[in-house]
């Protein structure tokens, strides 16, 4: 156990800075969603807090960027508003946060992931007009926006991983109110791309991937539908080869969660819904 947050929330963001920090962002709590923000030093076990947002949101992105600001973007404005197109930076060593311009369209349970050319990839997400196949570039250089091509499935509570060819890997999610996808499909930043590749073999949303040591893609649980069941299952993609295999074994279901993976090939698998009890895949 460490010290507890200095507010309680939850569909936060969390990153970590280039000098160890844990920056925490946003969330809801009991009052609805909150601005704050507060950072943890892993030496002192503790927590300080830090300047408000701008904006308050929940179920937004919070990206590390290749300078060691934080770009936060979209989320939840109220409890009540699918998705907003506000974003901020972060900056460490002035402790504050920097405007930059809205998104082209607001969005909610979306993904954002840096890419080598220190660019930030956001991709689909759901507003108020529907469950987005849109993705969209932040460039740092400029504090500008730009569109990219459409995804070829809306996707809603996908993953969004980086592979080690700077490819971008998403999976999954939900495309409407009542189906998930197994589709998967690759962007391609020098050519500004989407292809699709081989899909998993099973429907997912809530689910969680992370870069293995070999370069392959694990994805764990999830669920299977808006109302379950929910996916105690994991696979693996091998962009090598464009396969998915199927793993042996079955871990304990579960949906929102987080996973780690370790250098030794293992994975550990925290939390979530419908199951909190740590466990640990191994190769």
């Amino acid at each position: 156990s460490t010290a507890s947050l200095i507010n309680p929330r939850a569909q936060h963001g969390a990153s970590v800075l280039a000098d160890g920090r844990i920056l925490v962002t946003g969330g809801w709590a009991s009052a609805g969603v909150i601005s704050s923000a507060e950072l943890y030093t892993p030496a002192t076990k503790s927590w300080t807090g830090a300047p408000a947002m701008p904006v308050g949101r929940s179920e937004h992105t919070s990206t590390v960027l290749a300078d060691g600001r934080v770009l936060v973007a979209g989320g939840k404005p109220s409890l009540s508003t699918l998705g907003g197109a506000s974003a901020a930076i972060y900056d460490p060593p002035s402790n504050s946060w920097i405007a930059v311009p809205d998104m082209s369209a607001p969005r909610f349970g979306h993904q954002a992931i840096l890419l080598a050319s220190g660019k930030v990839l956001v991709s689909g997400g759901r507003n108020s007009g529907g469950y987005l196949g849109s993705a969209e570039l932040f460039d740092p250089a400029s504090n500008s926006w730009s569109s990219a091509p459409l995804m070829n499935s809306p996707r809603h509570y996908h993953t969004s991983t980086l592979l080690a060819d700077g490819r971008v890997l998403v999976a999954g999610g939900q495309i409407n109110s009542s189906i998930f996808t197994a589709t998967a499909e690759i962007y391609d930043p020098a050519a500004n791309t989407w292809t699709v590749v081989a899909p998993m073999s099973v429907a997912r949303g809530f689910h969680a991937a992370a870069v293995l040591a070999n370069q392959q893609i694990f994805v764990f649980g999830g669920r299977n539908g808006p109302s379950g069941p929910n996916l105690g299952t994991a696979e693996r993609y091998d962009p090598a080869t464009n396969a998915w295999t199927s793993l042996v074994g079955q871990g304990s279901p579960r949906f929102n969660h987080s996973i780690v993976a370790f250098g030794d090939g293992s994975v550990l698998v925290i939390g979530g819904q419908a199951n909190s009890m740590p466990e640990v895949w191994k190769p």
